[in-house]
């Protein structure tokens, strides 16, 4: 059996990011995090992906337990305001590579969500049902 908490927000998500244009700030972060400080500009798109979602968790027998929440049942939601989750998000990019040379001919970017941190979080403010 898996014990699980599905972090939600009543009429819309707990993580949201829209559309973010690519400026200098961001090209620069990711040509960092790739180690490609003079990779082509017209590699990367204009715009990020759009995110939108809620997060659900699993949780061990013990963090269960101790949330006292999981008496009569397996699930429980947990309600946060809109984007509550955005700031355990962090975005990166990657290369997409041809597969008869390996050139690089794009880049494609992704989110990255700290469940780890969420999680922690959630047991450090006592593991409440409503944010």
């Amino acid at each position: 059996m898996r014990f699980t908490v599905k972090f939600t927000n009543i009429s819309n998500y707990s993580i949201n990011f829209r559309n973010t244009e690519i400026g200098l700030k961001l090209l620069d972060q990711f040509r960092k995090e790739l180690a490609l400080p003079s990779l082509d500009v017209d590699l990367f798109p204009y715009s990020t992906p759009r995110i939108a979602q809620n997060l659900v968790l699993e949780l061990s027998e013990v963090t269960a337990r101790a949330s006292k929440h999981f008496i009569a049942d397996h699930f429980i939601t947990v309600n946060t305001p809109f984007g509550f989750l955005n700031e355990f998000c962090s975005l990166h990019a990657r290369p997409i590579r041809n597969g008869s040379n390996d050139a690089i001919t794009s880049i494609e970017y992704y989110y990255v969500i700290d469940e780890s941190a969420i999680l922690q979080k959630w047991i450090a403010d006592e593991f409440p049902l409503e944010y």
